[in-house]
């Protein structure tokens, strides 16, 4: 059976890189992560970006969680039983 590439990274999977550290993480390195097309990223990371989740950097070539999303999605993490 062919593998199927895939088209969209979910939301719960870039949040889970970009939680890794809390760093800078370019376009194609989050590409690479998740297996899908860089062109793909974009709508999603404009997503993130304009409710403040996530950041870009001003070229636009690089992501990372803002620090409010930082430290609400690490507390849930160790939250979890």
């Amino acid at each position: 059976m062919m593998m199927e590439r895939r088209l969209k990274p979910s939301l719960d999977e870039l949040l889970g890189l970009l939680l890794m550290d809390g760093e800078w993480h370019t376009l194609d390195e989050i590409a690479t992560e998740l297996g899908v097309p860089e062109e793909k990223l974009h709508p999603a990371l404009r997503f993130l970006s304009g409710y403040s989740i996530i950041e870009l950097n001003q070229q636009g070539r690089k992501a990372r969680l803002t620090a409010e999303s930082y430290t609400w999605l690490k507390t849930l993490q160790e939250r979890r039983p």
